[in-house]
């Protein structure tokens, strides 16, 4: 993560391009397994943005309707699921 917000405020608009950070970090060929900062990281701050609303947005309409409707609550903790599992390993590339 150091490496990363290290990199933050040199990655401009549009980014060092995709699978970039494996090339710039301090461990080279791994990356940041988390794929919020590695977008930030490779596509710069409007693909970090654009990529962090398309995980929030799902979450802010599904919320309202996942407390009444128990299967709008499973796709909730479905998507849920995939953006944990998605932080964790990391990956925009593979």
């Amino acid at each position: 993560y150091l490496d990363a917000l290290a990199l933050a405020p040199t990655v401009g608009f549009f980014g060092y391009g995709l699978g970039s950070f494996s090339r710039m970090g301090c461990l080279r060929g791994f990356e940041v397994h988390n794929v919020v900062v590695q977008a930030f990281v490779e596509f710069g701050w409007f693909g970090g943005i654009s990529f962090f609303m398309l995980l929030t947005i799902p979450f802010w309409r599904l919320f309202p309707l996942a407390r009444k409707d128990p299967d709008v609550g499973f796709m909730f903790v479905l998507c849920g699921f995939i953006v944990l599992i998605d932080m964790v390993h990391g990956g925009l590339n593979t």
